[in-house]
C-alpha cells in the first residue's frame, strides 16, 4: 500500500483531500494494482 505524508505550518489553509486524491490518482496511473493510498496531514504548529 502506497502511503504520502504531508507536513505544513498550521497557518496555510490547503484542501488535503483535493492533494491525497491527485497524489492516489497519480500512483495508480503509473501501477494500476497500487491500490488505496494511505494519506496524513500533519499541521505543524512551531515553524520558523
Amino acid at each position: 500500500m502506497p502511503h504520502v505524508e504531508i507536513k505544513y505550518s498550521d497557518n496555510v489553509d490547503i484542501g488535503t483531500h483535493k492533494i491525497f486524491d491527485a497524489v492516489e490518482k497519480i500512483i495508480n496511473d503509473h501501477d494500476a494494482s497500487a491500490g488505496v493510498c494511505k494519506s496524513r496531514a500533519y499541521p505543524c504548529a512551531q515553524y520558523k
